[in-house]
């Protein structure tokens, strides 16, 4: 099963707020494929997502970390966004270099 919510529009609240909430640029959401981990909001929480598949509309992702709130989805569960609902993008090379 893949699960489908009303997923938080990254880039219109970085819109409204460009001083004080930041999301990935275009540029950087272009170059994420399989295999990427991003972070996605459902408007209660924040969590990561490791991409499994991109189309020209959507993406399929397995849920990367455990949730606290009352989802009907979970840690290792598949859902299904678009890449302007993409919040952050996680970088291991800037783990390494810390």
């Amino acid at each position: 099963m893949i699960y489908e919510d009303s997923w938080v529009d990254a880039q219109e609240k970085a819109k409204k707020a460009p001083f004080t909430f930041f999301a990935p640029s275009i540029s950087e959401l272009e170059d994420i494929k399989a295999g990427s981990i991003v972070k996605i909001c459902n408007g209660d929480e924040r969590f990561w997502v490791t991409v499994n598949l991109i189309s020209d509309e959507d993406i399929i992702g397995t849920i990367d970390n455990d949730l606290l709130g009352n989802n009907p989805y979970k840690c290792g569960d598949k859902v299904k966004f678009h890449k302007n609902n993409i919040y952050d993008i996680y970088n291991d090379s800037e783990q390494d270099s810390a």
